[in-house]
């Protein structure tokens, strides 16, 4: 029997993402940022994490989703890249799921190029982007 990753579901607007939890290492409240000149305008600034210090992206820019969300439901997924740690804010974390069935995704757009599959809890379910962080960062 192949064992099956667990996920962390997010959400920002109405799409739903998903990173395999293996990846992450925690989820914590959206805090003030520290911001930092010439950079990428998706990249928001650097949080003290426990001393250390943590660039921190924002999910929306990067995917160039416009609008606005509450602040209360929003989260910086904390995620482990090897030495260093980033964060990402997206806009609320729903749930840890598994999914019975997951979908490479066709070779689409560059601009697609972080999204590796689409998952599903169930047959019902929504499906939801599987987002590789390598990718993405």
């Amino acid at each position: 029997m192949q064992d099956q990753i667990q996920y962390i579901e997010f959400g920002i607007a109405d799409e739903r993402y998903a990173i395999p939890i293996r990846e992450i290492q925690e989820i914590i409240r959206l805090q003030p940022l520290t911001p930092i000149p010439n950079t990428k305008k998706e990249i928001q600034g650097v949080i003290n994490l426990r001393g250390k210090v943590v660039p921190v992206v924002c999910f929306r820019k990067k995917i160039m989703m416009q609008g606005a969300t509450d602040e209360q439901l929003k989260r910086i997924i904390i995620l482990n890249t090897g030495e260093d740690s980033v964060g990402l804010i997206v806009d609320r974390v729903y749930r840890v799921a598994s999914y019975y069935n997951t979908q490479p995704t066709p070779d689409g757009s560059n601009e697609q190029r972080h999204i590796t599959g689409i998952g599903q809890t169930g047959p019902n379910e929504q499906p939801v982007a599987i987002i590789a962080v390598d990718a993405l960062l």
